[in-house]
């Protein structure tokens, strides 16, 4: 049965935004762009979204409860493979790392709808299964069925909880775009990531789900390492895929994947200040082994 087919049997949610509200969104003022890079000193930004974009389309781009759920799961706190990991490298890309893994590098585009959990766990799932196969497994995983079909998992495009979803792929599996028997699986249980051992994780099985607090400055990211501005509006929570770190003009960052289209940020792509817990962005992080 072809994806497209499975979706008959699931609730699929659908919304149409025919009447938005007229007023501008502020935070997409010129002017107000202008004063973050004023004030920014690690990053600027700059145009991603229309001035005249009504916020309701902005706050629809957000959809992670991660950051509030983390601390009542399973914590991963050791993994015999970690002692194989004797020093973390300054920087770390697992675009490099693992080249024939195109799925890594892979910029992704939810659309208007709240999907970005299980964008973001997808797109990890498949680099991993990518990385345990050495390649053989190489293709892009659905997370139309996840937000569609995964009904533990929250309210589809108005959010949901990314370790939940990857507990359904841990008992359901996940298809890709071709026959719904294609399934694939998360071996053992799914689990946060406490800080200290997020490096060797990714090290060792590859890239992560990370969610996040978001402010008004963060939507007209450009390049940088983003860090908080003082007088920025909290939006909402997010969750993006985690592909890396480094340190940018003696700032540390995490590398981080958005699913807002090549189009938004540093082509899809944004820096955030690692080792302060900005915006929460350490305090949650997911993933699961794969079953290959």
């Amino acid at each position: 049965m072809n994806i497209s087919l499975l979706f008959s049997s699931c609730a699929v949610f659908i919304f149409l935004f025919s009447a938005y509200a007229s007023e501008q969104t502020y935070f997409l003022n010129k002017d107000y762009i202008s004063k973050i890079n004023s004030v920014a000193r690690t990053w600027k930004v700059g145009i991603n979204f229309h001035p005249e974009t009504p916020l309701k389309f902005i706050l629809r781009l957000l959809g992670s409860k991660g950051v509030q759920a983390s601390t009542t799961y399973l914590f991963k706190s050791n993994d015999p493979l970690y002692k194989t990991i004797l020093s973390i490298p300054k920087e770390f890309d697992a675009r490099k790392r693992w080249k024939n893994c195109t799925t890594i590098g892979t910029i992704r585009d939810q659309g208007n709808c709240g999907s970005c959990w299980a964008f973001s766990t997808s797109g990890a799932f498949a680099d991993r299964l990518c990385i345990a196969s050495n390649g053989k497994f190489n293709q892009l995983l659905s997370a139309e069925q996840v937000t569609s079909c995964c009904y533990r998992c929250g309210l589809g495009c108005q959010g949901g909880y990314p370790i939940k979803a990857w507990q359904y792929y841990n008992t359901r599996g996940l298809v890709t775009g071709g026959n719904f028997n294609s399934f694939q699986l998360v071996k053992d249980f799914p689990y946060v990531l406490v800080y200290e051992n997020i490096q060797k994780d990714m090290m060792i099985y590859g890239p992560i789900e990370s969610s996040f607090d978001v402010y008004d400055d963060f939507i007209s990211y450009k390049s940088g390492v983003y860090s908080k501005t003082p007088n920025a509006t909290y939006l909402g929570g997010h969750s993006v895929k985690c592909i890396g770190w480094g340190v940018e003009r003696n700032v540390p960052y995490w590398l981080m994947m958005n699913s807002w289209n090549s189009t938004w940020g540093d082509g899809g792509y944004f820096k955030i200040r690692r080792g302060t817990n900005e915006c929460k962005v350490e305090d949650s992080s997911t993933a699961g082994v794969p079953e290959y």
